[in-house]
């Protein structure tokens, strides 16, 4: 099984970012899993295995929410920021997906500590 994290890709730097780029929420899962892979244990891992599924109850929200909005405009209450709401959605998006690499990028380390395990047991046997 090949992980499916892949090394941070770089932005062109502005004045606004630092050399990584603009802050994105996965890409901060992935420096720090990336970092942290090695040292958690097997509890910690499944821990992090679950933001998979927690990432679903956050885009039920996230859909409610947009729905909520959706028919307050339709109900003629026009009190929207549409930069501020796009920015929160791309925001909350992108928190998802990174929740969602995550649980995948755990499941991967639990499955290939599990393989390395299952090894060195039918070795010495």
């Amino acid at each position: 099984m090949k992980s499916k994290l892949t090394s941070v890709q770089t932005e062109q730097p502005t004045q606004e970012t630092s050399s990584l780029g603009c802050f994105k929420t996965t890409k901060a899962f992935e420096i720090l899993f990336h970092k942290a892979r090695q040292g958690l244990s097997i509890p910690e891992l499944e821990l992090l295995e679950r933001a998979s599924s927690s990432a679903m109850e956050e885009t039920s929200n996230l859909s409610d929410t947009i729905q909520g909005i959706g028919l307050s405009i339709d109900e003629g209450h026009h009190n929207l920021d549409v930069q501020t709401f796009l920015f929160y959605l791309s925001s909350q998006l992108d928190a998802i997906a990174g929740m969602i690499n995550i649980g995948e990028e755990a499941s991967f380390e639990l499955e290939a500590r599990k393989n390395m395990t299952e090894n060195k047991h039918t070795a010495v046997c």
